[in-house]
């Protein structure tokens, strides 16, 4: 078995950028050339790695601490290695003692005004494609159907993995998109996690089947794990020999652009949905087809037939739809899953068509929309289990220590795959700082990203003022964000944030992209548009509470930011449920502004300022923020509500608020509910309550339009 290695890599927007300000990563690699490296970069991360690479590639050796050096020759000579454009030796890959790394990749990328003709180009360039192999593709398909017959296949180990055979269409492309097990004289395996997404996947199409309007799009942000799910689901159909068929095309953005090869493709992956032994009529059908007339009568004659007459489901599922282009896929064979196989007459009530994409800007299935495919979309990670499951499995900070610091790597992303994945690619001492790396490296990513989508697709004097608009609505999660801004679904980042068609509002695809918005600024480039939605927001008869609660506390912790110096005070709530005249609650002076993303204390704070510390994560226990004076020893927290605080029992629990005073060294921490009216009761005794009136004057003069309805 080829041992896999971890390979380190930057990029840079900016050719004379110096080391420190390049950005990082990491990929899991087994071997083979520079291009095969390439390749597989470009699908742990997106494009712009492929497209970096046909610039500027270079290979930088580190040092024994795994840093750039400044020039080659500040390295000793005993780190320098040979390398050629063409090889990557495995001694590249041999980390040193420390386990640093001895080199990495660099990837510069082309400036600003070259990247959209690059793109273009290399969008037009025709992929490498081996030819279709007949012999081949039936040996693997023996090997594959044989080893979906033994039942243990399909029957996950104590980790909750399985090794799922390699498919046979997976010859017929050069891109890596699987993990892969290759041992001597053995097997190719693929490994992944079983997940409920996959079970999903197996009762959704096998529906389809039986409806008129065959077509079922699988769509959702990249790195949720849509593919491995789908590689699941399609072995679970597969071994069902009597009741289901199966063609499935892995990777549609390996799909070549030469017709003639294209359809050989096509063919090729239909007859490997069928055994080459016992249904061989199919086989000798697709191996004769050698132009589009024929590979039509396979599609709409032969194999529909062939399945009736066995009373047969067949399903056809086309992954990374995505990675066709738009005008490529006007044209035959390439129009095939969204155009001609779910028009087939034969194919009613009989075969499902499956479409998969990552959610893009540059990508759209116009055809979904249009005529209302059934829709899947995927926006949530593992399962507290599946997670579970998987950090078990790699030996990934598994253990009940960790606890409470997987309780904020939830919090943060959402158990996403891919986040995990980079997470494991890259440990530090403690998981802790290993989410914390992963954070600030994420953001940075996401910093590229969005200016990138902003340059490319936020260009008219319209599209720039309704922008900050829109993240506005999707920070306090208001539904209806089309009706408001008809363009909301086109101008989002799908890279970041996804456009949820239930209520057609603007989500986050996890509390990290929210967090990247916050720190964004936002509020204040909105403008004119801030202070109208928090006026229609508050004073609104149709918005949630949960909407004006985002709403009220979004703004009064702007309102803090910019003020920084003012005076709170509160009513003292007394054993008996009544509240006492007011008191002096808090004094604002200076004060600076910490969000953290931590599910309790944020470690390394500092004490010597006055300080208002915000939660990143919008389900922190209790508090929606902690003020801080650094003078007093004071810490008060506060609850925002405009629901009725008699409803509430405070969550703020004693042991969360045991750990902020042990941080803080505090002499005495308060706790404030800041809500429009004071319907508190005796469970809320020695707490406080901070009126709407009282802020409205000095700090946030907007609450009026709350206080007022």
């Amino acid at each position: 078995m080829a041992q896999s290695r971890v390979v380190a890599f930057r990029w840079r927007t900016n050719a004379t950028a110096q080391p420190a300000q390049w950005n990082r990563g990491t990929h899991e690699w087994t071997s083979g050339t520079l291009d095969d490296l390439r390749a597989s970069l470009a699908v742990a991360r997106d494009s712009t790695a492929t497209l970096a690479a046909r610039y500027d590639p270079q290979l930088w050796a580190c040092d024994r601490n795994g840093n750039v050096a400044p020039e080659p020759e500040d390295i000793p000579a005993d780190v320098l290695l040979s390398w050629t454009p063409a090889t990557c030796p495995p001694e590249l890959f041999r980390p040193h003692e420390n386990g640093r790394p001895r080199a990495v990749l660099l990837f510069t990328f082309p400036p600003a005004e070259a990247t959209v003709h690059a793109a273009k180009r290399a969008r037009a360039e025709a992929p490498v494609v081996p030819e279709v192999n007949w012999d081949t593709m039936r040996d693997t398909a023996r090997e594959f159907f044989a080893q979906l017959s033994d039942p243990a296949t399909l029957q996950p180990d104590a980790n909750g993995f399985l090794y799922l055979p390699q498919h046979p269409s997976m010859s017929m492309s050069n891109r890596r998109r699987f993990d892969f097990i290759k041992t001597p004289g053995q097997p190719t395996l693929v490994p992944l996690l079983s997940r409920a997404l996959a079970r999903e996947y197996v009762e959704a199409m096998l529906e389809q089947c039986d409806d008129p309007h065959n077509a079922l799009y699988i769509h959702g942000a990249q790195g949720v794990g849509k593919s491995y799910a789908l590689y699941e689901a399609v072995c679970r159909l597969m071994a069902r020999p009597d009741t289901t068929r199966v063609i499935y095309f892995h990777d549609c953005s390996g799909w070549s652009r030469d017709k003639n090869k294209a359809i050989q493709q096509l063919a090729a992956a239909a007859a490997s949905g069928f055994h080459p032994e016992t249904e061989a009529k199919v086989w000798t059908a697709a191996m004769a087809v050698r132009d589009y007339i024929e590979l039509d009568h396979l599609l709409d004659v032969v194999i529909p037939k062939y399945c009736r007459e066995r009373s047969l489901r067949l399903v056809a599922i086309f992954d990374q739809h995505n990675g066709l282009d738009l005008e490529l896929r006007k044209q035959l064979p390439w129009s095939l899953p969204e155009r001609d196989l779910p028009a087939l007459a034969s194919w009613n009530g009989l075969a499902a068509t499956v479409v998969s994409a990552s959610a893009n800007n540059e990508y759209y299935l116009k055809v979904a929309v249009d005529a209302k495919w059934r829709r899947h979309d995927c926006y949530r990670g593992f399962t507290d289990a599946e997670r579970d499951q998987w950090r078990r499995h790699h030996r990934f900070f598994d253990g009940p220590q960790y606890a409470s610091e997987w309780t904020d790597v939830k919090s943060l992303l959402s158990n996403w795959p891919l986040d995990l994945d980079e997470m494991r690619m890259a440990p530090q001492a403690t998981l802790a700082e290993t989410l914390e790396k992963h954070r600030q490296d994420k953001l940075l990513a996401m910093e590229d990203r969005e200016s990138a989508h902003l340059r490319a697709h936020v260009t008219t004097p319209e599209e720039i003022a309704a922008y900050p608009g829109i993240i506005l609505e999707m920070l306090i999660g208001r539904g209806a964000v089309g009706t408001r801004y008809t363009n909301a679904r086109r101008l989002i980042n799908k890279h970041i944030l996804y456009y949820r068609a239930e209520d057609n509002s603007v989500q986050p695809i996890h509390d990290l992209a929210r967090q990247f918005y916050l720190t964004g600024g936002y509020l204040k480039r909105a403008g004119g548009i801030t202070d109208a939605t928090i006026k229609e927001v508050l004073a609104s008869e149709i918005a949630t509470a949960d909407t004006k609660g985002r709403m009220l506390e979004l703004y009064i912790i702007s309102c803090m930011e910019a003020k920084q110096t003012f005076e709170l005070h509160a009513e003292p709530i007394r054993p008996d449920g009544k509240r006492s005249a007011a008191v002096h609650l808090f004094s604002a002076r200076a004060l600076r502004t910490v969000y953290f993303a931590t599910q309790g204390v944020p470690p390394d704070l500092s004490w010597t300022v006055n300080t208002l510390f915000v939660p990143f994560n919008s389900n922190y226990p209790g508090a929606d923020m902690l003020l801080w004076d650094a003078q007093e020893r004071l810490l008060v927290a506060v609850q925002i509500t405009v629901g009725r605080i008699k409803d509430h029992a405070m969550s703020f629990t004693p042991s969360l608020q045991e750990a902020w005073k042990r941080a803080a060294g505090t002499r005495e921490l308060r706790f404030a509910w800041l809500a429009p009216k004071a319907d508190v009761t005796a469970a809320h005794a020695g707490q406080f309550y901070i009126s709407l009136q009282s802020i409205q004057a000095g700090l946030a003069p907007l609450v009026a339009h709350y206080i007022s309805v």
